[in-house]
């Protein structure tokens, strides 16, 4: 395999407000949820490069922007998507990442 796609699925826990663009928010978790799990693979993932092994999309399924922020009531549904552009990757989000959400299954 080398290269993996994966939606992944949230809801907020409780109310609150996104402030602007929502790609550095998943950027951010991106990068957090690796360091709980592989902290080695955070650390590659992490080094300057002329080409990252991924793309992340912004947050999506959130209500339009309004005066530069969105409300969010507790269960608001949103979703991001992952592609891994390497084997090695792709074979550590499905060993490693994925499972560590708790909410996963392999669609093959």
């Amino acid at each position: 395999m080398t290269l993996c796609a994966a939606v992944i699925q949230l809801a907020a826990v409780e109310a609150g407000t996104v402030v602007g663009a929502t790609g550095r928010a998943v950027h951010g978790l991106w990068f957090w949820h690796w360091q709980q799990v592989a902290p080695a693979v955070a650390e590659m993932l992490h080094a300057p490069a002329a080409a990252q092994p991924f793309t992340l999309s912004p947050l999506l399924g959130l209500p339009r922007l309004q005066g530069g922020q969105v409300s969010l009531a507790p269960g608001a549904p949103a979703w991001f998507r992952v592609t891994t552009l390497t084997a090695e990757l792709s074979a550590r989000l499905e060993s490693d990442w994925l499972p560590e959400t708790g909410c996963w299954s392999p669609i093959r």
